[in-house]
């Protein structure tokens, strides 16, 4: 995410709430984070400032601010989040495991969608467009704090 640490954080609090929100038809609660998830997230908790860490292992969502890529893949409504200083930033992030990229505000989807499709990006939309419920599929979100 593109942003200052304390922007950063705060999307991930609201992020954090909006995981944990009924839907109109759906649960709010998902699977539990499996036990590599849950031991890894653990110990991050001790390693303020570099990372930190919103929610449970509840199902109910969790989100892992870090400086660099966490080293499990995060599923099960586990969220990774990294502040950047500039979208383009983001793009070195991505690999030929990311098939799909959400991009807000959707015009800076131009910033960045060669830089993408280098590194093996199948698709950049626009964020939260994205097909939901694929099993094993990498996704990276690029956006921009919007200061709310």
């Amino acid at each position: 995410m593109e942003g200052d640490l304390e922007q950063v954080d705060r999307f991930c609090e609201l992020l954090c709430a909006a995981l944990g929100e009924d839907r109109e038809f759906a649960s709010a609660v998902g699977p539990k984070p499996p036990a590599e998830i849950r031991e890894a997230v653990d110990g991050l908790r001790y390693l303020e400032p570099d990372y930190r860490v919103w929610g449970e292992f509840d199902g109910r969502g969790l989100v892992v601010r870090s400086l660099e890529p966490v080293d499990f893949h995060p599923t099960d409504k586990t969220v990774n989040v990294l502040p950047v200083r500039s979208i383009v930033d983001a793009a070195r992030y991505a690999t030929v495991a990311t098939q799909t990229v959400g991009v807000f505000p959707t015009h800076r989807k131009a910033e960045v969608r060669y830089q993408l499709a280098t590194a093996g990006v199948q698709r950049v939309v626009w964020l939260g467009n994205a097909l939901s419920g694929s099993v094993g599929i990498r996704t990276t979100a690029c956006i921009r704090c919007t200061g709310s």
